[in-house]
């Protein structure tokens, strides 16, 4: 349904560490959640294309404009997350 190519190196000596903030709307309330990671990323990474492979699909109104805008992103062959690391209402 979704096919992807990417371009990815090897993992170096980073390590990434942070949170991730999701927003979420639930009966019109918007929800927030942290989402604390930590990754080791590949360099280079680079999304060469994203293509949405059926039109009929409900999930084709989700691709991405064309041409593509990658904005940001990373790959890692080793990553954790924890889920949940906290949610607030916050209207």
């Amino acid at each position: 349904m979704i096919r992807t190519t990417a371009r990815v190196g090897r993992t170096g000596d980073a390590v990434n560490r942070g949170q991730l903030r999701y927003l979420t709307r639930v009966d019109g309330r918007l929800h927030s959640g942290n989402y604390p990671f930590v990754a080791e990323p590949v360099d280079p990474f680079e999304v060469e294309s994203l293509e949405f492979l059926e039109p009929d699909h409900a999930v084709y109104a989700l691709r991405p404009a064309d041409p593509l805008e990658v904005v940001w992103g990373f790959y890692s062959p080793r990553a954790s997350f924890a889920y949940p690391g906290g949610e607030s209402v916050l209207d």
